[in-house]
């Protein structure tokens, strides 16, 4: 029985041995497939023929025709970088002038508030030097001024009602204008007795100027 089966298995494998055989290709006949593929590149080759020679004036037409391109080309480049440059350079230029301008614009409102200030003290230290030196006129004259500057200081506004009253009491001056002036000052601080006291002291005595 074993020797049976032996013979059996032999048999087979030589079988399948004869059909992987026919399977595959011969060696010659690779290489017959490669050389027609080979002599079919040839003929398709064959087949391409080439074009006349070109002039030595057709030549020069395209190597000028390829320097103009590439000059085009670069002339294109060129003036696209450019614009490029000359917004950026705009675009900063624009920057830096407003910058400067509201530099120069805040410089010169400081300047000017500084100059403000500097007339209001001076006016403010000119009427007191004249209040001292009893000259009633010309504390009146640059209180006023100083009042152009604070028309809210109630202290400058004081020492101007007394330098009117002062004008009209001692000298029998301007007695309508700081009547006036002083009803205006009682009117705009009703709670306020300090007008009302020099309107007292100074200028309820009927005397007119």
């Amino acid at each position: 029985m074993s020797g049976g089966g032996s013979l059996q298995n032999m048999q087979t494998t030589l079988s399948n041995n004869r059909k992987l055989l026919k399977s595959r290709l011969p060696i010659f006949k690779r290489r017959q497939e490669f050389a027609d593929l080979k002599n079919s590149y040839a003929k398709i080759h064959k087949s391409i023929h080439e074009g006349p020679e070109l002039s030595e004036e057709h030549r020069r037409y395209i190597r000028d025709k390829i320097k103009s391109d590439y000059r085009k080309r670069l002339v294109y480049q060129s003036s696209i970088s450019l614009i490029l440059f000359a917004g950026i350079l705009w675009i900063a230029f624009s920057g830096i002038s407003k910058l400067n301008k509201a530099q120069n614009q805040g410089s010169a409102k400081a300047q000017i508030i500084s100059a403000k200030e500097k007339d209001y003290r001076a006016a403010v230290l000119a009427g007191d030097h004249m209040m001292q030196k009893e000259q009633w006129y010309f504390a009146v004259g640059n209180y006023e001024r100083a009042l152009q500057y604070r028309p809210q200081d109630l202290s400058l506004k004081y020492k101007l009602a007394l330098s009117y009253c002062q004008m009209c009491y001692s000298k029998n001056r301007a007695c309508s204008d700081a009547r006036e002036k002083l009803d205006g000052f009682i009117r705009e601080y009703p709670n306020d007795q300090t007008f009302q006291k020099l309107r007292k002291s100074y200028l309820e005595t009927g005397v007119e100027g």
